[in-house]
């Protein structure tokens, strides 16, 4: 029943996105349409419990109990096989007044002009508004190597043919853009970062001390034993310091047994 709290720094995208995603899981373990409706009711309690405010979450309610219900079995393939464009940002509150989709058309609308005009060789208008910056006259400074088959020829700014990649047969423009963020750093972060560090020297420093001080155990001697040719040298080794062996087995079983010592 635990859920990220009203008081939480969390942005408030990722509040509503996590209730609406409850209220697609819910649409679709639901059989019938009012087991479903008690489900988001009951939801909507919760939240209201974790100290969200009950308007808020009526708002969130209306809308998208109805859509979540009439989309639980849509086939949704195709539309998770679309390019995407992703913002890798972190928790910030002026995300709450971007648009992520308007950034994205605002952008490819711009690359789909700029190739019709570049390969008429019209950059500047008449009136002087929306000009268009020309094509490089030869690449750019560590500009990298193109498949011949992505680039495309335009007009440069002195009228001659200039070839530059083609955003478009690669598939870039039109893809949706969406924004990836994660939580920022805090003082608790911090503090595990510190204790990681101290474990990490106390162990180095415990690593540096001499076997003879008794820190680390002795290795047992190798010779005669397991590494001897013989095929029961191993197994007499186990039955001689049996009681320094780790058994994993149950002590109820034989010791003697050579199953048992073998496992």
């Amino acid at each position: 029943m635990e859920r990220i709290p009203w008081i939480s720094h969390h942005p408030l995208d990722v509040k509503r996105g996590t209730f609406s995603g409850e209220l697609s899981r819910l649409a679709t373990i639901s059989s019938t349409l009012p087991v479903y409706v008690e489900a988001a009711k009951d939801l909507v309690s919760l939240y209201v419990h974790r100290g969200y405010p009950q308007d808020i979450v009526s708002t969130w309610a209306k809308r998208y109990v109805k859509p979540r219900w009439e989309n639980r079995l849509s086939d949704n393939s195709e539309r998770a096989l679309e390019g995407v464009l992703v913002l890798k940002s972190e928790y910030n509150p002026i995300w709450n007044y971007f648009n992520a989709k308007e950034l994205g058309d605002t952008i490819f609308n711009y690359w789909n002009a700029w190739y019709e005009k570049a390969e008429r060789g019209s950059y500047v208008n008449t009136n002087n508004i929306d000009n268009y910056y020309p094509a490089p006259d030869k690449p750019l400074p560590g500009s990298f190597a193109v498949l011949p088959d992505l680039l495309t020829r335009v007009q440069g700014r002195d009228g001659q043919p200039v070839e530059v990649a083609d955003l478009r047969k690669i598939q870039l423009i039109g893809n949706r853009v969406l924004v990836s963020k994660k939580r920022t750093k805090n003082l608790f972060d911090l503090t595990s970062l510190w204790k990681r560090i101290v474990f990490q020297k106390l162990d180095e420093k415990a690593l540096e001390q001499p076997r003879k001080t008794g820190l680390l155990p002795q290795e047992p001697s190798l010779t005669g034993t397991f590494m001897d040719p013989d095929p029961d040298a191993w197994l007499n080794y186990r039955l001689e310091n049996q009681d320094n062996i780790h058994r994993r087995s149950s002590p109820e079983r034989d010791v003697t047994d050579p199953a048992y010592l073998l496992d």
